[in-house]
């Protein structure tokens, strides 16, 4: 079994041998053999796993091949992972696990993740659903890659829906990192791949690698990067997200020493950072909108609402940039020379004749767009005091008389926000900095928008 990709400090936490019966858990009653995904070697026998049953099960880090002295076809297929933004991680070195009928992940605190049926799959007989297994039965075999990403699209912080997938927006990636949730990803660069890599990147400590070979499609070598000079690896906005963002939070500010892992409670005025954190959780919380003090954060004074606020959205908007994925992808198209699509959006104008959309409100909308998962994004007023997901029944008229960033595909379908509502797509409002989005006028739901490209 080979070394699986190194854990943040929150997932490395997790004790191996509770991990291990939770495997043991989830494989009670499955049918084998079974293949068993996991970052670390797991011994099911000492968690209390039968021994014939153990003996069934092969185990190997995501993206190695299929174990060469498992017989028959897999019947059960797990993937673990020791968190939910590891778990979101590791599926996308899972795009070619094979079939299965039984397919599940464990992820301590991760669910339960709900899924439907999709177009393709076979019946589903069986779904169980818990905080730390997911585990479905289908009526006949079936891909099991999908499956796990349905799962790890799952796992997202609460409050709004995932981030819609993105696509590699013109650069796929083979190699040492590869973004979350990420199916067309790659832990190798494989030449004849029907759609191959753009971009081959390597550890920190390769040395001497040959080139690649020409891809059999394009005709092209892959760009050679080392992971080292994007700088950090991407944190996933899928769970790092200013989603529940509070403009009224009315506790204290604390010590992130003080803090027990996780998100950080939106109850909290604020959170005092210093050398001794760990850079990654730092980001982590500065992307989720955490109002941070301290050291380059500087010392804002978090008791007043608009202070607070412009510091937190100032804060997630640096942090989105620097450690999203979005962002990484960018850097990676640029120091590789390949190109990079831009998000197909569009801005419907619908604020205070004579107040033009600065480049600023549009770009806080379009990180909004992006991590939200929302169809239709507007600027929060004071008033509205979270930043959230609007109820179907409430969106239209929340986000009436105010600069609204839309997809474009949804628009060009439905013909204009209101109507993009209307057929189920999903309204949000963020928090920008005060005074930015202008002052919002009343308006008719139905009165016609003025687009702006």
């Amino acid at each position: 079994m080979s070394a699986g990709p190194a854990a943040s400090s929150e997932s490395a936490s997790i004790d191996p041998a509770a991990l291990a019966r939770l495997v043991v858990a989830a494989l009670d009653g499955v049918r084998t053999p079974a293949w068993v995904l996991t970052p670390v070697p797991l011994d099911l026998v000492a968690a209390g796993g039968d021994a014939a049953i153990a003996a069934a099960v092969r185990q190997g880090a995501p993206g190695d091949p299929r174990p060469e002295d498992l017989e028959g076809p897999v019947r059960t297929l797990l993937l673990v992972a020791r968190d939910a933004e590891e778990l979101r991680r590791l599926v996308s070195r899972c795009a070619r696990v094979g079939g299965a009928r039984h397919v599940g992940v464990v992820a301590p605190g991760a669910g339960p993740l709900l899924v439907r049926g999709r177009p393709g799959w076979p019946p589903v007989r069986d779904l169980d659903a818990g905080p730390d297994i997911t585990r479905l039965e289908f009526a006949a075999r079936t891909d099991a890659a999908p499956v796990l990403l349905a799962l790890a699209r799952a796992a997202v912080s609460p409050g709004a829906p995932e981030p819609r997938p993105a696509g590699p927006l013109g650069v796929r990636v083979a190699g040492a990192v590869v973004p979350p949730v990420d199916p067309t990803a790659t832990p190798a660069y494989d030449p004849d791949a029907e759609r191959p890599a753009d971009v081959l990147l390597l550890p920190a400590e390769a040395a001497n690698q040959p080139e690649p070979a020409e891809a059999a499609v394009t005709g092209r070598v892959p760009a050679v990067l080392r992971a080292d000079s994007l700088g950090a690896d991407p944190l996933d906005e899928g769970r790092h997200r200013p989603v529940g963002f509070r403009r009224d939070a009315a506790g204290p500010v604390v010590a992130l020493a003080d803090l027990p892992p996780g998100p950080g409670d939106r109850a909290l005025r604020g959170v005092r950072v210093g050398p001794p954190d760990d850079p990654r959780r730092v980001a982590a919380l500065a992307m989720a909108g955490v109002p941070l003090v301290g050291g380059a954060f500087g010392e804002p004074d978090l008791a007043d609402d608009d202070v607070r606020e412009a510091h937190s959205v100032q804060v997630r908007t640096d942090a989105l940039r620097t450690h999203g994925t979005a962002a990484w992808r960018a850097r990676l198209a640029d120091a590789a020379g390949v190109r990079h699509a831009e998000p197909d959006v569009v801005l419907v104008e619908s604020e205070l004749p004579g107040a033009p959309v600065g480049p600023g409100l549009r770009d806080a909308l379009l990180l909004a767009l992006q991590y939200s998962g929302a169809d239709v994004v507007g600027a929060a007023t004071p008033d509205q005091p979270a930043e959230c997901a609007l109820a179907p029944a409430d969106a239209v008229a929340a986000l009436a008389g105010r600069p609204l960033l839309v997809r474009a595909a949804a628009l060009r379908e439905h013909g204009g926000w209101q109507a993009v509502l209307a057929a189920g797509g999903v309204g949000y409002l963020t928090r920008v900095p005060p005074g930015s989005a202008g002052s919002p006028r009343p308006a008719s739901p139905a009165s016609p928008a003025e687009e702006v490209v």
